[in-house]
């Protein structure tokens, strides 16, 4: 990867391999009002998967260490 958010020195995989807590937030843009949860917490999963010419996505999983806070739930 080239962008710096992507690399093993400063972004998402140096962060799985270092423990580093963020703050992260999920959205869901296909419902109404675009429902959110914010929470810190750090990567305990890290799993890139790519089809040959296609972008590569990762499949994250993330450890909750404090308050989550739900915005524009119905």
């Amino acid at each position: 990867p080239e962008h710096a958010s992507q690399g093993a020195t400063a972004g998402l995989l140096k962060d799985f391999q270092d423990g580093t807590v963020r703050n992260w937030r999920v959205e869901w843009p296909q419902f109404a009002n675009t429902p959110t949860l914010t929470f810190p917490g750090f990567l305990t999963g890290w799993e890139p998967s790519s089809a040959a010419k296609e972008l590569i996505s990762v499949a994250a999983k993330l450890k909750v260490t404090g308050k989550t806070v739900a915005t524009n739930f119905a």
